[in-house]
């Protein structure tokens, strides 16, 4: 499956990674329907057209950098997001073994991802969802512990963090 290639793709490359969003959140006990998987990887692959081949992809569609997403040639797409600062980073290192779609898989924890969805939620045109599935998470883990997360946040991301354990409490 589509889970299974790609980890074997970005492990064949020496990627470090962590599933995020929506796959993230259904691991979490939240569903959520999603069209693609989105993986945090700590490098973007540079795999020639040949090696991506090998494990079904076809070449980048597009790149900005920070972000790549690669195609399936069965399964679907894949959106990878470079962990290019101190919280992303935190939830790679963090990530926990979990079986999603038969394989063993790095997912971010709950307080990763509720970081993740804050600085997400910061950036207006995105705002309301991922405000909306930071707060489930939050009422869905009773023992999560913020502290350490909103440390590695900006400005306005603590801000945003503030708003959805407060909304989540209610």
């Amino acid at each position: 499956g589509l889970m299974a290639s790609a980890s074997s793709f970005l492990e064949s490359q020496g990627i470090t990674y962590a599933l995020i969003g929506g796959v993230a959140l259904s691991v979490r006990g939240l569903v959520r329907s999603t069209s693609d998987i989105d993986m945090l990887v700590d490098a973007l692959p540079n795999a020639s057209r040949d090696i991506a081949a090998e494990h079904g992809f076809y070449p980048s569609k597009s790149h900005t950098g920070t972000v790549m997403t690669i195609d399936h040639k069965s399964s679907g797409m894949i959106e990878l997001l470079l962990a290019n600062d101190a919280l992303r980073r935190y939830a790679l290192e963090t990530a926990e073994y979990t079986m999603v779609l038969g394989s063993s898989v790095p997912v971010v924890t709950s307080e990763a991802l509720v970081g993740l969805k804050a600085v997400a939620a910061a950036d207006e045109s995105r705002h309301k969802d991922d405000t909306l599935d930071a707060m489930a998470v939050v009422r869905n883990s009773p023992d999560i512990d913020l502290t350490h997360v909103r440390t590695l946040l900006a400005q306005d991301a603590q801000a945003v963090l503030d708003r959805i354990i407060k909304a989540a409490s209610v």
